[in-house]
């Protein structure tokens, strides 16, 4: 592809402004999803058992996120 040219001038700033903030966001649900994860294998600790059903995992979960769809953010 090294002869193929991109059909319109990059505006590196505006790309790099763009990509942070979806990166931010990204960092921020990686975290909330690690700090779930400890939360349920604590779960299983206290009830002193290392298995559960996958649907006990998925009520859980949903028990913890708000499922409503977040407005954008311009």
């Amino acid at each position: 592809m090294s002869d193929k040219l991109c059909p319109v001038d990059w505006n590196t700033r505006e790309f790099e402004i763009m990509m942070t903030a979806h990166l931010k966001k990204d960092e921020e649900e990686w975290k909330f999803y690690n700090d779930l994860i400890l939360e349920w294998n604590a779960v299983l600790l206290l009830h002193g058992t290392r298995r559960k059903t996958l649907s006990e995992f998925l009520r859980f979960i949903i028990s913890r996120v708000d499922l409503l769809p977040k407005p954008c953010m311009q």
